[in-house]
């Protein structure tokens, strides 16, 4: 479920059907859900996934791999 006010270019996917995202004033973005992360970023950003990701498995060794 997406309710957005006053947004527009965004691309917004969660794997929860009963779990609300709210956008207030985003444009241009990337907003996923899921039972163990929740991620935002802007859509030019978006192919530094791989990055980040790196980054959470550095941190949390085993958790988001």
């Amino acid at each position: 479920m997406v309710v957005a006010l006053d947004s527009s270019g965004n691309v917004v996917l969660s794997d929860d059907p009963d779990h609300l995202v709210a956008l207030v004033g985003v444009r241009d973005s990337v907003v996923v859900h899921t039972a163990d992360v929740t991620m935002v970023c802007p859509v030019g950003d978006a192919e530094r996934v791989k990055q980040l990701l790196a980054v959470a498995e550095e941190r949390f060794p085993g958790r988001y791999a």
